[in-house]
Parts: C-alpha cells; sequence; structure tokens
C-alpha cells in the first residue's frame, strides 16, 4: 500500500463534541496563576526530557548567541517552556523575577509535519535543490495537510495525523531548514519582545482557560510591538546565518536563501489554520482570542523587510514556500470540511 495513503491514528468518535463542551465554558478558575499550574509549566522541561524541550533549549541557545555577539540587551529575565497554549503563536506570562514565555509543543509538531509534507509535494524547477517528480501529489499533499491541521486544531495533537519516515534526501533536507527556520523565528520573535522592553509596557492581557480549569493571563502586545518583533527576529536569525556562512556565501548559497523562507512558512501555515477555523464547519472554537496582527499582514511586512535587504533570491525562494500554502487554499478546505464529516458522522 502507498505510504501516503495509510490510514491515520482514528480520532476517537467523541472528540469533537468533549472539545465543544470544554472550550465553551469560561469564568472557571483563580484569575491568578496557579501555584500547581506554575510548577506543571517550571517542570515540564524534565517530563519532555530528549524531546521537543530539549529542541525548545538549543533554539533559545541559537538567538541568544547573535544576541550575545551584537552586545544587545534584554529588558526582563525570562526562561522559555514547552505548553500546550491551544496557539502556534509563542504566548508569555508574568512571574515573580521575570517572565515565562510558553511555545505550544503542538505548534512545533504541525511545523514539523507540514514542512514534511511540503517537501515531498514541491515540483517548482526555481528551487534547485529539488529534481525529478515529487514523491507525493497535489491531491495526496492536500489530503496530507488537511489531515495534520484537523488533528492540530480539533486535539492539538499532530500525532493522530498520517506520520511521514525521516527523509535523507535533498528535498528532507529542505524541508527540515524550514522547519528549524521556522521553529528559530517562533522563538526569537519572543526575543524581540525582550530587547523592545514590550513585555513591561503591554497592550494589556488575554486570558486562557485550561480544560483543567486554570486561568493563564497571557500579555497581550500591540500590533506595532508584533511587527517590530517579527523584524528584531529576522535581524537576529540572519546575524546567526551570517556568522554561520562566513564568506563562504557561495558553498551556502541555497542554505542563504532559504532563510527567509521558514518565518513566511510559519506565518502563511498560520493564516491557514485561521482560514480552516472560520470556514470549516463543525470545527471547535479555539479556546484562545487571537492576539497578534493577522498572519498575512505579517508576512507581507516581512517580504518588504526581507526586499530591502537586497536579496532578490531570498525573496524569490521564501516566496515559493508561502505559494506552496495559499495555492492549496480552496482545495485545502473542501479536504477539511470532507475529514471533519467522516469524524463526526462515523
Amino acid at each position: 500500500m502507498n505510504e501516503y495513503m495509510r490510514l491515520a491514528k482514528p480520532i476517537p468518535r467523541d472528540t469533537l463534541q468533549m472539545l465543544r463542551r470544554d472550550f465553551r465554558t469560561t469564568g472557571r478558575g483563580n484569575p491568578s496563576i496557579q501555584p500547581d499550574l506554575i510548577r506543571s509549566i517550571s517542570t515540564k522541561a524534565g517530563k519532555t526530557a530528549g524531546g521537543l524541550q530539549n529542541v525548545i533549549d538549543m533554539l533559545v541557545h541559537s538567538v541568544e548567541q547573535p544576541i550575545e555577539e551584537r552586545g544587545l540587551h534584554l529588558a526582563d529575565d525570562a526562561i522559555v517552556r514547552a505548553f500546550p497554549t491551544f496557539s502556534i503563536n509563542a504566548q508569555t506570562i508574568r512571574v515573580d523575577g521575570g517572565f515565562i514565555i510558553l511555545i505550544n509543543d503542538g505548534a512545533m509538531m504541525l511545523l514539523h509535519q507540514a514542512a514534511k509534507i511540503m517537501g515531498r509535494s514541491l515540483a517548482l524547477s526555481q528551487v534547485e535543490a529539488f529534481s525529478g517528480k515529487p514523491p507525493m501529489s497535489t491531491e495526496q499533499a492536500i489530503s496530507a495537510l488537511a489531515e495534520v491541521v484537523l488533528a492540530y486544531i480539533a486535539l492539538g495533537d499532530t500525532t493522530y495525523a498520517t506520520r511521514f519516515p525521516a527523509d535523507a534526501s535533498r528535498r528532507g533536507m529542505v524541508a527540515s531548514r524550514i522547519t528549524n527556520d521556522a521553529e528559530l523565528f517562533l522563538v526569537a520573535h519572543e526575543y524581540g519582545h525582550l530587547i523592545g522592553g514590550h513585555l513591561d509596557n503591554p497592550a494589556g492581557t488575554t486570558s486562557l482557560i485550561m480544560p483543567t480549569g486554570s486561568q493563564l493571563n497571557l500579555i497581550r502586545k500591540s500590533h506595532e510591538q508584533e511587527f517590530a518583533a517579527d523584524e528584531m527576529a529576522v535581524e537576529l536569525m540572519t546575524i546567526r546565518l551570517a556568522g554561520r556562512l562566513g564568506d563562504d556565501l557561495e558553498t551556502n548559497r541555497l542554505l542563504y536563501r532559504i532563510n527567509a523562507g521558514g518565518p513566511l512558512f510559519f506565518l502563511m501555515l498560520d493564516d491557514l489554520i485561521t482560514r480552516a477555523r472560520n470556514e470549516v464547519d463543525g470545527l471547535p472554537p479555539s479556546p484562545l482570542a487571537n492576539n497578534h496582527p493577522p498572519s498575512r499582514e505579517r508576512a507581507a511586512k516581512l517580504f518588504d523587510f526581507f526586499t530591502n535587504l537586497g536579496s532578490e533570491e531570498m525573496v524569490r525562494l521564501a516566496a515559493v514556500f508561502t505559494g506552496w500554502v495559499t495555492l492549496y487554499g480552496g482545495p485545502f478546505i473542501e479536504a477539511m470540511q470532507e475529514k471533519i464529516g467522516h469524524q463526526t458522522t462515523s
């Protein structure tokens, strides 16, 4: 049987109904952060050792390195932890002595699996790393991506979707690079807020009621602060990449060109998820109000930012990766609706 046509782990029949009931419940819990919840966040790294928290720790190191090299100042102390916030964007809470930046572990798995699907289905000649017929057809890619996004939105866990084996080819290398750069942008964006002092001058807070009844008061930044943090994140990524490549840019030309792809792939994937929530019937409502500017606006500003850096090659390749996401728009929504229909009627 074709590996792309295998059945994914089935979603429990009553899960969607249960999530709807749970997410509609509001007003529960203590308005202040409960001590047991703080302990859960603070100790989660130990529970996920060897897993996503280790990945996050490496991303943090990759972001802090260019900050130290440039002598940039962090306005506040913060630690970064994996925690299920139900948001593709990182979120921040204030605690005594600083802040905890929360990275949704489900979002990281979403990025990983979506980039794998993209790497297996891209068939564009301008991407020099890809040659020959892609192993995954457009129809298979749309179905696979719809399955991954459905598992993420409905359950916060993309392991319920079909998972594809590691790919050691050039396609796999590029997909891995896009994943890493998307995750790096996710973390670097939050450090952009720290450098800009945004957390000491927030626009307010957004409440997240956890399924357990605990409440998180997430710091909400202004749109101007979010755009500024996007640009700072890209600057940090570019400084880091320049340090790695040195003067040997020609040898690492593809790696340099891909640098813009990760952040923009991240933003357009977020836009696709927002569209699915708005247009697909039967999905549970988001437990968290979006406290970021629309992703399309963020992507447009980053395109301008990369263009001003003077790298036409970087912008052109970034457009290839973001175009892959937007190209599937209509068929993707139809595939999502079909899959949610099968789940609710089975």
